[in-house]
């Protein structure tokens, strides 16, 4: 087992090589786009950066996928799982959302923006009692020969991979602590504070505030 183990850890090792290796390629990319250069060239260096970023992805997934492999002797095989989390299931009904920038140029420089890759975020929602796949698309238009500064500001994507839809957290939470099978903490079967004071607990339900 612990040969096994041991070849586990070389195969991440080289993931995580390729995968340091891409980055750099994808930063070189990024950085060549600063120039001028002809729409030909830029489109072309686009979809190598795309390219690469996928590429990325994939071997994430199977650096994953591989450590999750790797023997624990206090952790029963069927406990345990990957950390990372995968893409939902493509025979989900889906809904795309593309998140434009509210500005038209740069309010720091004026310079136009270009389109540049798209950073992609699954939202599972359940609606009337279905599960569907609300795809959020954010596109990223840096500046158009402008300072690393400037081009970085529209190239941060704050959304996770894959999280859940307000209505899934909505159906589980009330199933949790609102339904005729609620289990109710002992914490929870606390007299409710008055109007004005501050609480004294603070649980999963402080990831649901409106």
């Amino acid at each position: 087992m612990a040969k096994y183990n041991r070849l586990l850890s070389q195969r991440v090792a080289a993931y995580a090589s390729e995968i340091n290796r891409l980055k750099a390629l994808v930063a070189k990319l990024q950085r060549m786009q600063f120039g001028k250069s002809s729409e030909k060239l830029r489109a072309k260096t686009e979809r190598q950066i795309q390219e690469a970023q996928e590429r990325i992805s994939a071997l994430q997934e199977e650096m994953a996928e591989t450590l999750g492999e790797q023997y624990d002797p206090v952790l029963p095989s069927a406990l345990r799982q990957s950390s990372a989390r995968k893409p939902l299931p493509a025979s989900l009904p889906r809904e795309t959302r593309v998140i434009r920038p509210e500005e038209e140029c740069c309010p720091a420089c004026g310079g136009d923006l270009s389109p540049l890759g798209c950073d992609v975020s699954e939202q599972l929602e359940l609606i009337s009692s279905a599960f569907k796949v609300i795809e959020h698309n954010v596109r990223n238009w840096p500046v158009v020969g402008a300072t690393i500064s400037c081009r970085q500001q529209y190239l941060q994507n704050p959304l996770h991979a894959v999280m859940p839809g307000a209505g899934l957290l909505a159906h589980v939470v009330t199933g949790k602590y609102a339904g005729p099978s609620a289990v109710i903490p002992p914490v929870r079967n606390i007299p409710s504070p008055g109007r004005g004071a501050e609480p004294r607990h603070a649980g999963a339900l402080d990831r649901c505030r409106c």
